[in-house]
């Protein structure tokens, strides 16, 4: 009896050494396995999911960069700063009210800005969005010399008294330069709802924490998807392990992820610096809470290994199958769309209901920031084609009209080909201001752009006031360009509809223009253009002088 229990214990000794702890290990190793490829996907999402509020951050700050840019190329700000630069006088001339009112109207369009204001090279103001004395001092002057620059730089955040309330913002400032001159700044105020904004459209796992800090390390906006904060969780003196991670980092590398404990409890942080601005994103989530549901299905798995060992294939190949090779197939994905930027690939749907919802859960956000990259797309060709095009006729303005006759020009002397410049002054243009009003005059210029576009098939642009270029780079329109001239002419005098009861009134042109057929300069072509324009109006107006690239006559008005 004795030798028989013995028996019996040394079977199940071997039985628990050769079944037990083997099934033990592999079920702590497969778990182990199992955590460090959900810690990867948590840093791929939290990655993707930060991305996105950067994203939307810098191309709010590039918004700012054009719209500044825009104002600044203004004649009106060009006069108004060098008449206070030169005669160092501030008055409030017809010219300021305009200015003051045209930047009241950009601010009431955008609800993030709350004033913008133009001073001259000392620091005067002389226009604002909002009412100020003739004269005042901006608050620019007191500010560090590294915001005095032609680029656009956006200072940290400070406090300032709005209508009897302390509200934080933050400027936007950069220089006005002319012709190699400093004529003054532009400087935007900018308050912190867009960055709030932004932060709260976040989709983190579990509540994760999202800082969005300034050159200083003063909060801009910080807290969950639902609620904000206006301190750091831990101060930065008893943060020691993220003081120590953030240190280590690769101070090179403009984004990363940081690995951390705090308390025995384990925390990664996203972080991002920003093309335009010396800011940092910091985004942090709690690996424990995010991996509590493994947890459970861990302790789960490992108990019923010890319980029902027949099962050891099938738990396997369930772990095999729907755990790591769909964890494995997720992080190829996030690999894959890391690498391309194509967020318009999709997770495949695993059959386990957990991976299953995470799979979806994860192509809506893929929607979501494939949606907002196409939104971003559309955006930045609308604010392009702004850039480009004359407000008034559609047509090309004349930055980008004559950007396109140098690139056609060089296009053409490559290839051998001919290009023809043609520039059209309407005649006696005041008469339609005079006679029926701005809008006639408008109308008028509009009738002219659409004549262009209609009759020819190269590039139309406004060089300003009556005054319009073309280039013709079609070889039918090139050998034809007598009959293209004639056509744009009868056009005109069939007249716009201007007078009473819808009466045509017939507009005239010069029109002068130069055949290029050789190595001839672009200025030098514009010049034999020009040239033959004032000619046409010199002989009476009302016809046309084509040149070749020699300034030989090959066509008589």
């Amino acid at each position: 009896m004795f030798h028989k229990m013995k028996m019996q214990t040394m079977l199940f000794m071997l039985f628990i050494v050769l079944s037990i702890v083997p099934l033990l290990i592999f079920g702590i190793s497969s778990t182990t396995f199992y955590s460090h490829q959900l810690l990867h996907v948590l840093e791929n999402e939290l990655s993707i999911a930060a991305s996105t509020q950067i994203d939307s951050i810098d191309n709010f700050l590039n918004e700012r960069d054009i719209e500044v840019s825009i104002i600044g190329e203004f004649d009106v700000v060009h006069d108004l700063l060098n008449l206070s630069n030169q005669e160092n006088v501030q008055i409030h001339s017809s010219d300021r009210s305009n200015l003051d009112n045209i930047l009241k109207v950009r601010v009431d369009k955008n609800e993030y800005i709350e004033s913008i204001t133009l001073t001259d090279a000392q620091f005067r103001i002389v226009a604002c969005s909002q009412w100020v004395p003739a004269g005042e001092v901006s608050i620019l002057k007191n500010l560090d010399s590294k915001y005095h620059t032609p680029e656009l730089q956006f200072t940290e955040v400070f406090e300032e008294n709005q209508h009897g309330n302390t509200e934080k913002v933050l400027l936007a400032t950069k220089q006005i330069v002319v012709d190699g001159n400093l004529l003054g700044y532009i400087v935007e105020e900018i308050n912190l709802n867009f960055f709030e904004k932004v932060r709260l459209s976040a989709n983190l796992l579990h509540d994760g924490t999202i800082y969005l800090i300034d050159g200083k390390g003063q909060l801009i906006t910080a807290g969950t998807g639902a609620s904000s904060r206006q301190n750091f969780v831990l101060p930065k003196d008893k943060n020691h392990a993220f003081t120590n991670a953030w240190n280590a980092r690769d101070k090179f590398a403009s984004s990363g992820i940081l690995d951390y404990k705090i308390q025995g409890e384990h925390y990664i942080t996203y972080y991002s610096g920003f093309e335009h601005a010396a800011w940092n994103m910091l985004a942090t989530i709690s690996v424990e809470q995010n991996l509590h549901t493994q947890k459970q299905y861990s302790v789960l798995l490992i108990s019923l290994l010890f319980i029902v060992l027949l099962m050891l294939l099938a738990v396997n190949y369930i772990i095999s199958a729907r755990i790591v090779k769909p964890l494995d197939r997720m992080i190829h994905k996030f690999k894959l769309i890391t690498e391309t930027k194509d967020y318009s690939i999709r997770m495949e749907l695993a059959d386990h209901v957990e991976l299953g919802t995470v799979s979806a859960e994860i192509n809506t956000l893929l929607e979501q920031i494939e949606h907002n990259i196409d939104e971003e797309k559309n955006k930045q060709r609308y604010l392009r084609d702004k850039a480009e095009k004359d407000p008034l006729t559609g047509l090309l303005n004349k930055s980008a009209i004559e950007d396109a006759m140098r690139k056609e020009l060089t296009y053409a002397q490559a290839n051998g080909n001919k290009i023809i410049y043609l520039f059209i002054d309407l005649d006696d243009f005041k008469n339609f201001n005079s006679n029926y009003g701005h809008a006639g005059g408008d109308k008028t210029l509009c009738f002219l752009a659409d004549t262009l576009r209609w009759q020819c098939q190269g590039i139309s642009g406004r060089i300003g006031g009556d005054e319009f270029a073309v280039c013709i780079i079609n070889p039918a329109e090139v050998e034809a360009i007598e009959t293209l001239v004639r056509n744009i002419t009868v056009s005109l005098r069939l007249g716009v509809p201007l007078g009473i009861y819808g009466q045509r009134i017939p507009l005239y042109c010069c029109i002068g223009g130069v055949i290029s057929n050789g190595s001839s300069t672009y200025e030098e072509l514009m010049k034999i253009a020009d040239d033959a324009m004032y000619q046409v109006k010199e002989n009476g107006k009302n016809g046309h002088l084509i040149l070749d690239s020699d300034a030989v006559s090959i066509t008589t008005p």
